[in-house]
This record gives C-alpha cells, sequence and structure tokens, in this order.
C-alpha cells in the first residue's frame, strides 16, 4: 500500500512540475528584433535604482543637475540590432562646446564609443557603442568646462519605435515594435485615458458639496471607486491553482477508485 501511495504521490509531483514549467515557458521574450529603431533618450541625474545622486554636486543641486543633462542629451537615440542579436546605441551629446571626454559605462564596464556623425551647426556629436543590453541603465560622464570638472549621470532607453530618424544607420528599420514596448504603452493609454460613459434617458443626480479626489484625480467617494478593482496577476495566479488542485483531484481519483476501493 505504501508503495502504491508512493507512487501516486511521485505522479501527482510530475504533473504539477509540467505546470509550473508550462507556466514559465510561456512568458514572452522581450528581446528587439532584427532592425533599427528610434528610442527615447532619458537622462537622470540621479542613480534610476538607488535614487541617489553620484554626482559631486550633491543632493542639493539635483534640480540643476537634471535639467544640464537633459540639455546635454538629445531626445532620441537611436537602437540597432544585427542578425546575429549584436546591440548598438547611438546618442546624440548637444553643447558640444561646453563639453569634453564623453564616457559610457555599462553595469561597471565601460564603452569604445565611436563618432559616426557631427554636426558643428547644431553644436551635436553622435557617439555609436555596442552594449549589452539595451534596457540597461548607463552611467555617463562628461567634462563641463565651465564647471571645470565631471559631471556623473545615468542614461536609458524607452519606447523603441521602427526608425532611422536623421541618424547614420546601414540597418532597416525594424518591422515592428518590441513586444514589451506596445504592451507598456498599450497600459499607459488603457490607464490615461479618461473613462467616458455613455448618457443615460436619466439625467445624473447634481452632486453638491466638497468632493474628494485622489492622485490621479478620480473621485474616492463614489460607488464605483469603492470596490477594489481584479489585479490581472491575481487572475493569473488563480488559473494556476485551479490547474494544480485539478490535477490534485484526479490524482486522487487514481488512488481512491483504482488502488484503495479495490483492495477493499
Amino acid at each position: 500500500m505504501h508503495t502504491r501511495m508512493k507512487r501516486v504521490f511521485a505522479v501527482c509531483g510530475m504533473m504539477v512540475m509540467l505546470v509550473l514549467m508550462a507556466g514559465i515557458t510561456a512568458v514572452p521574450a522581450f528581446a528587439a528584433s532584427e532592425g533599427a529603431y528610434i528610442a527615447d533618450a532619458c537622462p537622470s541625474y540621479k542613480n534610476p535604482e538607488t535614487n541617489e545622486v553620484e554626482d559631486a554636486g550633491g543632493e542639493s543641486s539635483a534640480v540643476l543637475g537634471q535639467a544640464m543633462t537633459e540639455s546635454a542629451i538629445y531626445e532620441k537615440a537611436l537602437v540597432e540590432v544585427d542578425a546575429e542579436g549584436n546591440t548598438f546605441v547611438t546618442v546624440r551629446m548637444q553643447l558640444m562646446d561646453n563639453i569634453e571626454n564623453p564616457r559610457f559605462e555599462e553595469n561597471g564596464e565601460e564603452l569604445s564609443a565611436e563618432i559616426v556623425q557631427e554636426d558643428f551647426e547644431n553644436d551635436t556629436t553622435d557617439f555609436r557603442m555596442a552594449v549589452k543590453d539595451y534596457h540597461s541603465d548607463f552611467k555617463c560622464s562628461m567634462t563641463v568646462t565651465a564647471m571645470g570638472r565631471d559631471v556623473v549621470f545615468y542614461l536609458n532607453f524607452k519606447n523603441l519605435q521602427p526608425g532611422t530618424g536623421d541618424f547614420i544607420s546601414d540597418m532597416e528599420p525594424a518591422a515592428e515594435a518590441p513586444v514589451e514596448e506596445e504592451q507598456e504603452e498599450a497600459a499607459t493609454a488603457e490607464t490615461a485615458a479618461p473613462q467616458i460613459e455613455e448618457s443615460t434617458t436619466e439625467p445624473a443626480e447634481e452632486n453638491t458639496g466638497i468632493q474628494e479626489f485622489d492622485a490621479e484625480g478620480k473621485e474616492v467617494n463614489s460607488e464605483t471607486d469603492s470596490a477594489p478593482q481584479p489585479s490581472s496577476k491575481m487572475g493569473s495566479f488563480g488559473i494556476i491553482l485551479a490547474v494544480v488542485a485539478g490535477v490534485a483531484v484526479i490524482a486522487f481519483c487514481v488512488w481512491y477508485f483504482g488502488f484503495f476501493r479495490k483492495k477493499k
């Protein structure tokens, strides 16, 4: 009897592992496909992970430092992925008459930046470098001649869209935007779009008195807002739990009708 029970539990364990592995392998990959993309270049005077200022200016210079880094970095960048999956990023530095020796790091490793284009009329220079992952938070530094010292800041890239803009690229624009960018835009549009309800035949009651609103401008004392909204993550977790429970029930039935009841 104990041997049969061990076999039943072993079968149940294997089935649960298969279900979990299927859920893991179903997670979509977020890597960009071959081609060229235009991305938003997002500079940050603070380290995005620690939210701390690593520049010598310190926390008291955070506002001024953020404005300075945004002035030094062009708002768009070029991200390229070749047929072998190698990724290249081109960053456009502005105000080059006031900047010297720009440097870039990825995860503590200094990147080799090549000048691919200079625009003396607009005072810009494009730097192209091979990177491991365009999702990284790139640590940057530049010597500001007016200050006589290096300024440290960070840079990341978001919202990739197929195209090359006015950057120099030998690659064709990608066929479509990366998966994670499409999902992010859809989620942003869904949360940002105002909820407009269709008018009914009965006029809405006039709301008098002071109304309370949350940080997003939604009324917090309405009946519709008081109910908690279900989480998509909880829904997925519930599906997994239901599948696991179903597997356990099937295993119990196999044991009861195939072994226990038969023996009785």
